[in-house]
């Protein structure tokens, strides 16, 4: 029996190892070597990285209770969606704005309403079916979320717990998704620009996550008690400050984590922008977020925080799905009632806001 691995080789009809077919063989399999190990680089290099700073916050949202969205999911960016602009929102007994909230939103370029109920008691549900019944809406009923912190007193995390819930429901329902609250109506500020055309430009070119739109603070209007009318017909008047507390417009597929409502952060290190692509620091602290340009020019938000001396009062009721009760008092509403500028900006729009509620009400009546 021949000992020679040549011969044992020639005898299985194997090539000579010094042969051409031989030769070609070893390169071949160098190059697969080679080719394996760039793959493996190439993978380790673009895997999920978190933004610089989010290495601290993974640790942050553990602690806190919060699960980090996972990116285990099945949609890429060529995917057909089924919405392209989605609106998310978290509510307590807010039946009497939920129409107008709707129905403005739909005017500017919003095709579906991921609504979050929290502990309401009035008439919220009458409002929404309709809505529900037309596609327009998906209702979720989300009770108060409680984790303990770092100290371990209990906090809430309802917000935080129910964004990171919506965003894993339907990152691969929607293009696009927004987190407001009811008494932030948002929009172009000009006429002619359209917020898909924007959200395109900002977020679906991969410049950026998200794109933040700042808001102002819309006063009462001296108004006691609630009027009849429409919020952004009643109350036109606001603070000439673009305040803090920024509002994010995001692909949801790039959400990595968030602090708050104001503050998202993302993977493949995509920055929160601003309207003219600057990039953002990841905080909600009024002293960092003080030291932005705060700009309206593309977009913005009408934030009508305070409406009637009525309206404070049955919200300071109710309290708050933040959990931040202690922060609300009559205190803070004279602090937060600046009626010194007029502002009709979004006039523009109540024509045809008017005219779609009026439908609403003529098909549900």
């Amino acid at each position: 029996m021949p000992t020679d691995l040549r011969q044992v080789l020639r005898r299985w009809g194997a090539p000579s190892t010094n042969s051409p077919i031989a030769r070609r063989i070893r390169i071949v399999i160098v190059l697969l070597v080679v080719f394996g190990v760039f793959w493996w680089l190439l993978q380790m290099a673009s895997s999920d990285r978190l933004h610089p700073i989010d290495q601290s916050e993974a640790l942050f949202h553990a602690v806190y209770g919060t699960p980090m969205p996972s990116r285990d999911f099945k949609c890429y960016e060529s995917s057909r969606f089924q919405y392209q602009l989605t609106a998310f929102a978290i509510f307590r007994d807010a039946d009497k704005y939920l129409k107008e909230w709707i129905e403005f939103h739909r005017l500017v370029g919003f095709d579906h309403f991921l609504m979050y109920n929290n502990n309401s008691t009035d008439n919220f549900r009458e409002v929404l079916v309709p809505y529900m019944r037309a596609g327009l809406v998906t209702l979720i009923d989300f009770p108060t979320i409680l984790t303990h912190d770092i100290s371990g007193y209990l906090i809430q995390n309802t917000q935080k717990v129910g964004i990171i819930d919506g965003v894993q429901r339907f990152r691969c329902l929607t293009r696009y998704m927004g987190i407001f609250d009811i008494d932030e109506f948002f929009f172009p500020t000009s006429p002619k620009q359209s917020l898909l055309t924007l959200m395109n430009t900002f977020v679906g070119s991969g410049k950026c996550g998200g794109v933040a739109a700042w808001r102002l603070n819309f006063g009462s209007n001296n108004h006691t008690t609630t009027p009849p009318g429409l919020v952004l017909e009643e109350y036109t008047r606001r603070s000439n400050e673009v305040i803090t507390g920024k509002k994010v417009l995001f692909n949801p597929r790039q959400m990595a984590g968030l602090h708050n409502t104001h503050s998202l952060y993302f993977y493949d290190g995509k920055p929160l922008c601003d309207e003219k692509f600057r990039e953002l620091e990841y905080t909600t602290f009024s002293d960092h977020e003080a030291k932005a340009i705060r700009e309206v020019d593309v977009l913005r938000i009408n934030h009508y925080y305070t409406k009637s001396y009525q309206d404070w009062d049955e919200r300071l009721k109710r309290g708050t799905i933040s959990g931040n009760n202690n922060d609300f008092g009559w205190k803070l509403f004279l602090e937060a009632d600046n009626n010194e500028y007029l502002d009709t900006t979004v006039a523009r729009y109540l024509p045809q806001l008017r005219q779609a509620m009026s439908a609403q009400n003529a098909v549900h009546s």
